[in-house]
């Protein structure tokens, strides 16, 4: 079972259950880096995807590739939420990543530097918000930007 099938399982859980209660360093980019910066595209569209088709409708679009924007634009469980997170290729030579999470929903302020190193993804110093808590393959990545966007309720 995927990560977003076991978020929305764990999600109507918790709705059942309430419902009783109350009734860088630079270094020439090598190709390791470039795929992985394709796998990264890849597993967020994946997932954004999964995450549509689970819940019936479209509640968020991807647009990639150079720069990944995830746009909310159906309804989502909150309607007063707006959730949107940029993740763009900053500097190919490093494989160094940029994520913006803006502050416009609960738990979603995130904001910092990744860069490809030995294969895989990690945090660099700057990060602001609750970070990783280590290096990621690309599925990790993309649960990692996702997970407070798709379930802030379940953060």
């Amino acid at each position: 079972m995927s990560w977003i099938a076991e978020r929305l399982n764990q999600r109507q859980q918790n709705e059942s259950s309430l419902a009783v209660v109350k009734e860088t360093p630079s270094h020439a980019q090598s190709p390791r880096s470039a795929s992985l910066w394709d796998q990264v595209c890849d597993a967020i569209c994946r997932d954004v995807s999964e995450f549509n088709e689970r819940v019936g409708s479209q509640q968020f679009i991807v647009q990639p590739p150079k720069v990944l924007a995830l746009l909310q634009v159906g309804p989502g469980r909150d309607s007063n939420r707006v959730a949107t997170a940029v993740l763009e290729l900053t500097n190919k030579d490093s494989g160094e990543m940029k994520l913006t999470c803006p502050p416009e929903g609960s738990g979603i302020n995130r904001h910092g530097k990744f860069r490809v190193h030995q294969g895989m993804i990690e945090v660099l110093p700057d990060f602001v918000g609750k970070g990783p808590s280590g290096r990621m393959t690309p599925p990790d990545f993309s649960q990692f930007v996702l997970d407070p966007l798709l379930f802030p309720d379940l953060q």
